[in-house]
């Protein structure tokens, strides 16, 4: 894994160590990337991708796993394979010949509930959220948006390595963790459990 995608992937790998966030994760994110594709697969592109089609959800896909490849290969190609996989079950409403109601309403409904899950594990779990306030809020608005677009790859890989792939990896990972929090020098403190007065 490069340093820039190692950037993103450490946000996610630190927000959700609990197993059963990072599961709730995983599933909320796999609904949310093809909620996300399937809306996309109902605009037209002049691409046409094997089992996928003509069009910008499969472009899109393709793209993602391309660049998640430098990351790792095996979480790309698990998320090009579901992808895959969703697109030719006969009832999804994939490609453009499906209206705007199923096409696009229904998928992209489909990514709020799912983005909304996820927002209330974070509640649920609250981990180490709050400590990871004190980026500027470019940064934080660019890592949060990548770990949302990317979701099922960051939860993937993050799942992948606690399972015990790539030991050196997950290594690598935990090092930059411990360093990622004991520097942190602008940490918002919260009152969330509501204990101080």
């Amino acid at each position: 894994m490069n340093r820039f995608h190692e950037r993103f992937f450490l946000r996610a790998w630190i927000l959700h160590r609990e197993r059963s966030n990072r599961r709730l994760h995983l599933f909320a994110g796999v609904a949310t990337w093809l909620g996300l594709t399937t809306a996309l697969s109902a605009l037209p592109s002049p691409i046409r991708i094997p089992l996928l089609g003509a069009n910008f959800g499969a472009a899109f896909a393709v793209a993602s796993a391309l660049y998640w490849m430098f990351a790792d290969v095996l979480v790309a190609g698990l998320v090009l394979a579901t992808t895959a996989l969703w697109a030719v079950i006969p009832w999804v409403p994939w490609g453009a010949h499906h209206g705007a109601l199923a096409g696009a309403v229904a998928p992209l409904a489909t990514c709020a509930i799912a983005t909304t899950v996820a927002h209330y594990g974070h509640v649920y779990w609250h981990e180490r959220g709050d400590f990871l306030k004190g980026d500027p809020p470019l940064r934080s608005a660019m890592d949060a948006a990548h770990e949302w677009l990317f979701a099922p790859f960051h939860h993937g890989l993050a799942e992948l390595l606690h399972a015990g792939w790539r030991p050196s990896l997950r290594e690598r990972v935990e090092r930059s963790e411990r360093r990622a929090l004991g520097t942190r020098l602008a940490v918002p403190w919260s009152n969330w459990a509501r204990l101080a007065s």
